[in-house]
């Protein structure tokens, strides 16, 4: 998604509760169920948030490893991201709840309703569905020249993977290729070609 659609789909959005789940899986890029399942204290059953130490637990420490959720390692929390988790948890601890994004409390474990209300609301096409979130997290990502290594580590993917799938989106994708045609080694405009 471009900016302006984020804009939109934010504006479009009524619930507190999908708010949070956009803005936390654009600025993490991670997968809906882990977004849902994550809680404001340490758990074995789900990720968590830290946020004395701004890092941000993917995954619970005794979660099985799936091909998934094998490369889920803790990050640290953006700036952005950490200035709302902290009002959120201000809120929760007041109410004692327990998830970062819940509906008046409880766990959620879909968001089909509220998440089609807001894509219909700002316009967007049935191809914006949950998932878009972890892909434009990890396109910005390239498209602000993060370091494939790093970003991959950010993200929890494969360096193979995010440079086969996002790549192209890095300030540097074939940087070298437009470098060479512009050195003085290029072929002179007169010089012909000799057919082979």
């Amino acid at each position: 998604m471009e900016r302006d659609e984020v804009a939109r789909l934010l504006r479009a959005t009524k619930s507190p509760h999908l708010r949070r789940f956009i803005l936390i899986g654009l600025y993490t890029g991670m997968r809906s169920q882990a977004i849902l399942a994550l809680s404001w204290l340490p758990s074995t059953s789900s990720g968590w948030v830290d946020l004395d130490n701004r890092v941000l637990y993917r995954r619970a420490t005794e979660q099985r490893k799936t091909k998934k959720t094998q490369n889920q390692k803790p990050s640290t929390i953006p700036s952005r991201l950490l200035a709302h988790l902290q009002r959120w948890r201000r809120m929760d601890a007041k109410l004692g709840v327990r998830y970062v994004v819940h509906y008046q409390g409880c766990r959620l474990t879909k968001l089909r309703r509220s998440w089609a209300n807001a894509r219909t609301a700002a316009g967007l096409g049935k191809e914006v569905v949950p998932h878009v979130l972890r892909h434009t997290a990890a396109t910005w990502l390239m498209r602000f020249g993060v370091p494939l290594w790093e970003a991959a580590g950010y993200l929890g993917m494969t360096e193979e993977l995010l440079e086969a799938v996002y790549g192209h989106h890095h300030p540097e994708h074939q940087k070298n290729v437009e470098n060479a045609f512009t050195r003085s080694q290029a072929v002179p405009r007169n010089a012909r070609t000799k057919v082979v």
